[in-house]
């Protein structure tokens, strides 16, 4: 049933329930012991908030950007007393398709095209990196020549790299781990190089 709320038990606010859009995306779910999840898609049906019971409690929303070919590239959460319908119209409005490529910047990317478009490097949980290794890179991450001597450096399709934020506990965000993965003519995986908290980076 689209436009409806699918009701698995008698009581909607105590027990299950789905909602979904017109066009058959799923915007609310609720399960018992769970609370209430909150998802906003954008036009071109790709998820780009959400929330659970525990983050709205927190005062925040979950979001996700992605690049020209509809790939997830950065993830994050950011401070909003905007509830679900006033952020899906927002998201609606928007006219840009995707983020770009900013590669002299930690995150990698420009953050101000798509909705949140008040996301900073700031708000990023996890970055990710695609088709080849212009992203920064801490000191000693270059490929080390081993069984094949040389890395492709153009890997169209793959993932290259990533950064994930540490998280210290008192709120304020934490530093990056990062992480690089080489590949040889066929796109298979031959090294990867990552950072380990406390201890550099490891092979």
């Amino acid at each position: 049933m689209l436009g409806g709320v699918f009701v698995f038990n008698d009581n909607f606010f105590e027990q299950a329930a789905i909602i979904v859009d017109e066009r058959g995306r799923m915007i609310v779910k609720k399960i018992p012991g769970g609370g209430v999840t909150e998802l906003v898609y954008d036009q071109y049906d790709r998820l780009v908030y959400s929330r659970d019971a525990n983050q709205a409690a927190r005062g925040v929303w979950a979001f996700i950007k992605y690049d020209g070919l509809n790939r997830p590239i950065v993830t994050g959460e950011i401070s909003s007393s905007s509830n679900r319908a006033t952020l899906a119209g927002t998201v609606d409005s928007g006219t840009q398709h995707h983020e770009n490529w900013a590669n002299g910047s930690t995150a990698g990317y420009s953050l101000s095209q798509t909705a949140p478009t008040s996301a900073t490097e700031a708000h990023l949980l996890t970055i990710t990196f695609y088709d080849d290794y212009g992203f920064q890179k801490p000191s000693g991450f270059d490929y080390a020549a081993g069984y094949y001597g040389s890395a492709n450096t153009s890997v169209k399709g793959q993932v290259t790299g990533g950064r994930t934020r540490m998280l210290p506990g008192n709120g304020s965000p934490g530093g990056w781990l990062t992480a690089v993965t080489y590949y040889e003519g066929e796109y298979r995986p031959i090294q990867t190089v990552r950072d380990l908290y406390d201890l550099g980076y490891k092979l």
